[in-house]
Parts: C-alpha cells; sequence; structure tokens
C-alpha cells in the first residue's frame, strides 16, 4: 500500500493468504512450506494482513538535529526552536485510517501496527 510508505516512510508488509505468490504452493517452482513467505490458506478469501510500521523518527523538530547529536548541537549548527515548531508522530488511528480508505470494498484486512 503506497499509502502507508508514504505516510510512514516505511514500506509495509502485505500477505494474502490466497496468493500463490505470497504463500508459494505445492509443486511450484519456489513453493511448499516456508519458502515464499507466509502459510496460505483458501479458507481465506478477500481478506489479507499487513504488517504496517511506525516511522522512525516519531516526533522532534524538523530540519533541526538535537543536542549532542553527530549533525548538530550546541557550537555547531542548531537554532532555537519552540512547542509550535514540533512535529507529531504518526498516530495508529492515522495508519488505520489509512489502511481503510484504500482497501477494496467486501474486503477484510487485518492490520497489525510494528516499531
Amino acid at each position: 500500500m503506497l499509502v502507508l510508505t508514504q505516510l510512514t516512510d516505511r514500506a509495509p508488509v502485505i500477505i494474502e493468504p490466497t496468493r500463490p505468490a505470497d504463500c508459494g504452493g505445492y509443486g511450484a517452482p519456489n513453493g511448499g512450506y516456508g519458502v515464499a513467505g507466509a502459510y496460505g490458506s483458501l479458507l481465506l478469501p478477500y481478506q489479507a494482513f499487513v504488517i504496517a510500521f511506525r516511522p522512525f523518527s516519531a516526533q522532534g523538530v524538523a530540519g533541526m538535529a538535537g543536542y549532542d547529536s553527530p549533525a548538530g548541537g550546541y557550537g555547531v549548527a542548531g537554532g532555537y526552536s519552540s512547542l509550535s515548531l514540533i512535529t507529531a508522530g504518526v498516530s495508529d488511528a492515522a495508519i488505520f485510517a489509512a489502511v481503510d480508505a484504500v482497501k477494496p470494498a467486501g474486503t477484510i484486512v487485518w492490520v497489525r501496527i510494528a516499531s
């Protein structure tokens, strides 16, 4: 889901249990248990499992290094900031809303959020 990559700067893992490219299959060139990735099932049609990742940087002042960091700090580079400059991280609710906004109608998407 491109929307999650744009939101969090990290690509999600998407598994469709009925898709052989995600789960493999017996007799397939690269099939079998544990070869293609996940364990599939035809009992889960029109469903997908998504592992979304939180952004690496949860909050801070955009474009400004922290105190004693290699890219800046006291006497090297930086500036004064205020609370109005702090950028918030992406909330879990925003991740769920993004998935819900782009999923196909009539499908179930199970979402797990990891750090």
